[in-house]
């Protein structure tokens, strides 16, 4: 009885020590409720559509879900996103022009999406680092931060559109 007692005990630390790393590798992303999206001009009307288009990304990101279902408190929600967002600013970027960022309000979307019944993916999420080789006439390069070629920033994007948390190498190492 005792010896059992101490391999249940041992199992238990082993399983501890193994898995915590893992749980000191997720942390929470601080750009999850912050979403950018490019808009024509900086009217109320623009900023309406653009609102609709960046609280779909963000249930995304939320959920984990490639495509949101179309529920009515969803359709709701879109309707009406300016509810769901406390602060929104303009910026130059380079690739379209004028993006509107907006920071939407965490306890909102997450009463959304208990309303809606979407899964709710939390925040605490794992770090990707994405070794991705490129080939281009007959030459193989690794692409990395610092890399020229726009493959690699529209990944990320794209990763971070999804809410992964998803980076490339420096490459600057030996």
């Amino acid at each position: 009885m005792r010896l059992a007692s101490v391999a249940l005990t041992c199992g238990i630390v082993f399983s501890c020590v193994l898995n915590a790393p893992l749980a000191r590798a997720a942390s929470p992303v601080s750009w999850l409720y912050e979403v950018a999206v490019p808009v024509e001009n900086q009217s109320p009307r623009e900023r309406q559509r653009a609102s609709s288009d960046a609280l779909l990304i963000m249930l995304t990101r939320a959920t984990g879900l490639s495509l949101v279902p179309r529920s009515e408190p969803v359709m709701e929600a879109l309707a009406n996103a300016d509810a769901y967002y406390n602060e929104f600013r303009f910026a130059n970027s380079e690739e379209d022009g004028l993006d509107l960022i907006i920071q939407f309000d965490s306890r909102a979307i997450l009463e959304l999406l208990k309303r809606a019944e979407l899964p709710i993916w939390r925040s605490a999420r794992d770090r990707i680092v994405a070794w991705l080789v490129v080939e281009a006439n007959g030459e193989r390069q690794l692409l990395g931060v610092t890399s020229a070629d726009a493959l690699g920033d529209i990944l990320v994007q794209r990763a971070r559109d999804r809410g992964v948390d998803l980076s490339l190498p420096l490459l600057d190492l030996e």
